[in-house]
């Protein structure tokens, strides 16, 4: 195992997520062991296809692994087992479900039985060198104040299942922390690769895009378009491409282990920025609806509010994940994030120039 260039166990490596990881996992030199089940084995060859036509060596660098998650060691042979032991010094554990509406048996038995499998298996790594696992800005839950990397548990609670669940699946990983080395990654609300502006057309801010283009489009002129408005309300945005180079460098780093780190952009929009932004872009003013005012109105508290936009968001091919992003309260620390990547060459570009990648690609491809 080359010290320098470790190699890596990477689950979801076929999700949003996941597959900026893969890409940049192994376009550094990483031989990565892409963990998927085995409904998931056509998509992964199609992003290896992908990615060989735009660098070949790296994804000659992919190794198909075909397993169970959820599965007492993850589903595979012995054989397999024993010699991942002393080969891979790495697990990022990117694989998660994140849909509000999924059974909350499913989103129990992924995200945190999940999660337990997957440490019970990095005990078997004789060459483990990190565990990586990937939580969600989510943990922070209802708290209204600004959220601290190295807090979790502070009394706060969930309005839906799925913050829930990363909270409890990022409590196993802390705990573990005591027998192995244990990096945490919270990423907020991935919205695609800002370089590129390339995003699925149900995921980031593709969703918010069509529906205001589209309402823009066909409501009269002389009646307003509400949106929400917060100005002390900041969106946790990430780009995917930011937060899997952090990931690389934070990962390079041995002395970050046992630490967390929050991967939103430091200087994140207000809801009122990303509004007047998306007003200028559609070309028709948006009139702002204070969220104080929506989150206050009897029985349309925040979980209401999103099971409420559920059916909207999902007339137009998106999810409601964007609304609940939208009511969150919080600010959040990044200063171990900021630490880390000091150096590094890493960091997140400016809102206004990745808010215009998304929003021509959305056009191009999807408008």
């Amino acid at each position: 195992m080359d010290s320098d260039r470790p190699e890596v166990l990477l689950t979801g490596a076929t999700g949003f997520f996941g597959r900026s990881l893969l890409a940049q996992l192994t376009r550094a030199g990483h031989r990565v062991h892409a963990l998927v089940p085995p409904e998931s084995r056509p998509s992964l060859r199609a992003l290896v296809a992908r990615l060989g036509r735009e660098d070949r060596e790296a994804a000659a660098r992919v190794e198909p692994l075909v397993g169970g998650m959820t599965s007492p060691g993850l589903g595979l042979d012995a054989q397999t087992l024993e010699a991942l032991a002393p080969a891979v010094g790495w697990i990022v554990h990117a694989a998660s479900a994140t849909e509000p509406a999924t059974d909350p048996d499913v989103l129990e038995d992924v995200n945190v039985r999940g999660t337990d499998q997957l440490l019970a298996f990095a005990h078997r790594l004789t060459g483990l060198k990190m565990f990586a696992h990937v939580s969600s800005s989510f943990v922070s839950g209802d708290y209204p104040g600004r959220f601290y990397e190295d807090w979790l548990d502070v009394g706060q609670t969930f309005s839906n299942p799925v913050a829930r669940s990363k909270f409890t699946a990022e409590s196993h990983v802390r705990a573990a922390a005591r027998s192995l080395p244990v990096v945490v990654l919270r990423p907020g609300f991935l919205a695609g690769e800002a370089s590129t502006g390339a995003c699925d057309e149900d995921r980031g801010l593709f969703p918010l895009f069509a529906m205001a283009t589209r309402l823009t489009g066909r409501l009269p002129v002389w009646l307003p378009v509400l949106a929400p408005e917060g100005a002390d309300r900041y969106v946790p945005i990430t780009p995917n491409d930011f937060a899997s180079e952090a990931t690389l460098a934070i990962l390079s780093q041995p002395s970050n282990a046992g630490s967390t780190f929050c991967l939103v952009d430091p200087r994140p929009p207000t809801v009122r920025d990303m509004v007047d932004h998306l007003s200028d872009m559609v070309g028709r003013p948006l009139y702002r609806v204070p969220v104080r005012l929506l989150t206050r109105i009897p029985l349309l508290g925040p979980g209401r509010l999103l099971g409420s936009g559920h059916a909207l968001t999902r007339r137009f091919g998106g999810s409601p994940i964007s609304l609940y992003f939208l009511l969150l309260r919080n600010e959040y620390d990044v200063a171990n994030t900021t630490q880390a990547l000091s150096g590094t060459g890493v960091s997140c570009p400016p809102f206004e120039s990745y808010l215009k990648q998304y929003f021509d690609y959305f056009v191009e491809y999807y408008g």
